[in-house]
């Protein structure tokens, strides 16, 4: 795979960066993910890795049907909308909080004396249904519904207790791919989403297959790093650049694929100006249907811990457990 046909591919990440707020850390996993998974499938694989990894999965009892798991929702367009701005609602009380902060930051900036202002904590829960209308509302607004359509049809999120599962319909192979994590905070600035299987329609996909189709995964997201990590900023008011943002969408989606902790924060946009602001994640619940999350602000040696932990280069073996 040349590294042209790589930066094509994981461009999306900068396309489905968090230009709501943090609910695209769901939206992003999922519809990168499985883009991927139909673009090294249609792209990459020679025939005998296709018989390897295909096989399986297409001749497995089930992998025509649907995951128990999976449903589709029948909204008309006001109860979508009304579902989407109840979302934006939640979000925006995550963003008015990184938007103080930076404020406050400014301030202090300006004025050396100035005592740190103190903010408290900020918990949003949203549902199952909420996600998926958002992702449905928002697809073809904001544009990354081409980085996708190619590929994948029907990208949904599902959450089970203490699973997020990511779906689509993969054209290639002719049936749904499924994705499960299992996300846990490990410490204070830890969080690690661990794959603990994929589905083809209703059948597990085998691991061997999953493996060899992981690995290939990790050659298309890894190249364009480079560049994201010599370019990415925080200044000293607390505002990341779109470098920053991509760098940190593309190790989320790494660490998720291959079971590796990555860095809690999460960052924020502020309004339309392609500026971010970290807020820290200290909370995560997945219930059925529903997940809540905490956020924090973050001090500014924080943010330079965060700041070093993305420049870090991604690991030459980054196949964890969770991907066997």
């Amino acid at each position: 795979m040349s590294l042209d046909q790589a930066r094509v591919v994981s461009g999306g990440l900068c396309q489905l960066s968090p230009r709501r707020s943090v609910l695209w850390i769901v939206v992003a996993v999922a519809c990168t993910a499985l883009i991927l998974v139909a673009w090294v499938r249609r792209h990459s694989l020679g025939a005998a890795d296709v018989t390897r990894i295909g096989q399986g999965a297409i001749e497995a009892a089930g992998a025509s049907e649907n995951p128990d798991f999976y449903r589709e929702y029948a909204w008309d367009a006001a109860e979508r909308a009304l579902l989407n701005q109840q979302t934006l609602d939640k979000l925006l009380i995550v963003q008015n909080l990184a938007a103080a902060a930076q404020a406050a930051e400014r301030r202090g900036q300006l004025n050396r004396f100035e005592q740190p202002e103190q903010f408290q904590p900020v918990t949003i829960s949203v549902t199952e249904e909420q996600v998926n209308a958002f992702i449905q509302h928002n697809a073809g607004l904001l544009g990354w519904e081409r980085s996708y359509a190619p590929y994948i049809a029907k990208p949904a999120v599902f959450f089970r207790k203490g699973e997020v599962i990511l779906s689509a319909e993969v054209y290639d192979l002719g049936y749904r791919v499924s994705m499960r994590f299992r996300p846990e905070l490990q410490g204070p600035r830890q969080l690690r989403l661990e794959m603990v299987g994929m589905l083809g329609g209703r059948s597990p996909l085998p691991p061997p297959a999953a493996s060899a189709l992981l690995e290939r995964l990790r050659g298309v997201i890894v190249p364009p790093m480079d560049d994201w990590q010599r370019e990415l900023k925080i200044d000293k008011t607390g505002r990341a650049n779109s470098a920053a943002v991509s760098t940190a969408l593309g190790k989320l989606v790494l660490g998720a694929l291959f079971g590796r902790p990555i860095d809690t924060a999460v960052f924020v946009q502020l309004g339309q100006n392609g500026k971010f602001v970290p807020l820290r994640l200290t909370h995560l619940t997945v219930s059925d249907e529903s997940l809540a999350m905490t956020l924090q602000t973050m001090s500014a040696g924080e943010r330079d811990q965060a700041l070093s932990t993305l420049r870090q280069p991604v690991p030459e073996q980054t196949l964890g457990e969770g991907a066997h």
